[in-house]
């Protein structure tokens, strides 16, 4: 992955709600804490250690999965807004997304602030040249 691209931006998963979670489940009584199954779990935390392992100072591996972990252990499905975070079992709401994204700019502006560190107004300069000369 590393040699693919000048910057890469790896996400993790996010926990995945149990069926009850669904707007349904919760019109029908159902009520937190929704825990994530302990299989999906081990397999969410499974793919997040490997994902990790790619990180270098070209990739970087944001963990999203945080930002839906409830203090009592179970899955963030409600936000301030009072809006529900799952769109689904597989899927982020606008609201859950909205969550995601001041994680996922910033990542995103390091990374474009990288890439302007190592810019020069010659292009045919070695890069360690670049970066000396921009200090």
């Amino acid at each position: 992955i590393d040699g693919r691209a000048k910057r890469v931006v790896l996400l993790t998963q996010p926990p995945m709600p149990p069926p009850s979670a669904s707007r349904e489940g919760i019109r029908a009584g159902a009520r937190p804490p929704f825990l994530e199954a302990p299989a999906d779990t081990a397999r969410r935390l499974r793919a997040d250690a490997m994902l990790s392992g790619f990180a270098t100072s070209r990739v970087a591996v944001l963990d999203v999965g945080t930002l839906f972990a409830e203090p009592r252990g179970g899955i963030r499905m409600i936000a301030g807004n009072g809006r529900l975070t799952f769109q689904d079992g597989g899927h982020l709401s606008e609201t859950g997304t909205s969550l995601v994204k001041p994680l996922l700019a910033r990542a995103l502006a390091d990374g474009v602030k990288s890439s302007q560190d190592n810019v020069s107004a010659d292009p045919l300069q070695p890069q360690g040249e670049r970066s000396r000369n921009s200090q």
